[in-house]
């Protein structure tokens, strides 16, 4: 009973780790894209600020692929068969 408990215990955890990592992406995605829109907005009049806002559109896509839709489990060995 005890060794079930402990089970339980650690999934919780690794549910709230995951739980925290996606908040800490969301925020950082947010800063992102705020910090994307003023970047554009300045630098709208100007072609040498669209290199940076290319460069921040492609981190921020790989973000959202790598922790929202979990691309590395299509090609993780340890897949669980249902």
């Amino acid at each position: 009973m005890a060794k079930d408990i402990q089970g339980f215990e650690a999934l919780e955890q690794q549910k709230n780790d995951k739980y925290m990592i996606g908040i800490t992406v969301m925020v950082i995605l947010l800063v992102m894209t705020i910090g994307e829109f003023m970047l554009g907005e300045v630098g709208a009049s100007s072609n040498g600020w669209i290199w940076v806002l290319i460069l921040i559109g492609v981190f921020k896509a790989y973000m959202v692929v790598r922790e929202y839709m979990h691309i590395g489990r299509v090609f993780s060995p340890d897949e669980e068969e249902h």
